[in-house]
């Protein structure tokens, strides 16, 4: 991993943290004003109804997820977090069951879940744990149906220039994701599961989606 990268992944540490305030406008600035867009291609890639998010920052997706019905839960290491995401379940009148721990070790028995989703996750997608838990959380010995698979959903990893982007995307989107996404595709092959990676567009920049299956 790059320079460039390595600080990416060192502010996410901190806005998970001490600036936990700012997450939302930064979710927001990040991805060009389209957090809401983004958030919206993660039902694409759902398989089942029995849903985890790891690293729920303020909880913006867990809340999506519980309105449309599906079975969702949510695990977050930061405090800080947890406290926004708490307020916000309240306000809205909300129950989803959310936990504090960490992925390397997660808190659930094996096939508890039919997919696991993470967005804009911190240093811990690079951790081998997180990607043997995931696999075993999401195992079913039942593949015949499509829900039954088990998937590891990833999102905003990162971002390159399209075609269509501007002079300035290509200045602060410039470093090269092929390093990533290839440790991304080792670390799920020693976990036992298959990537499969997939563009999205959005105001000209690309956005890898990693699906990682049982």
């Amino acid at each position: 991993m790059n320079r460039i990268a390595g600080t990416y992944y060192w502010l996410t540490e901190r806005l998970y943290n001490e600036f936990a305030w700012a997450y939302d406008p930064v979710s927001w600035l990040v991805s060009l004003g389209g957090w809401s867009t983004v958030r919206s291609w993660v039902g694409d890639y759902i398989a089942g109804r029995r849903i985890l998010e790891i690293g729920f920052g303020t909880g913006e997706l867990l809340i999506d997820l519980a309105a449309e019905g599906y079975q969702i839960n949510g695990l977050e290491l930061s405090p800080a977090m947890l406290r926004q995401t708490t307020r916000k379940l309240h306000k809205r009148r909300l129950h989803v069951p959310i936990t504090r721990g960490v992925s390397q070790h997660l808190p659930f028995r094996t096939g508890s879940f039919d997919t696991i989703i993470t967005t804009y996750p911190a240093g811990f997608i690079f951790d081998p744990a997180t990607w043997h838990e995931a696999a075993r959380i999401t195992f079913s010995p039942d593949h015949r149906s499509a829900n039954s698979a088990g998937r590891f959903v990833i999102l905003g990893i990162g971002a390159r220039p399209s075609d269509n982007s501007s002079w300035l995307q290509k200045k602060l989107f410039g470093f090269p994701l092929d390093g990533i996404v290839e440790r991304c595709g080792q670390l799920a092959q020693d976990a036992g599961l298959e990537l499969e990676v997939q563009l999205r567009d959005h105001k000209g920049l690309e956005f890898p989606i990693l699906i990682a299956e049982n």
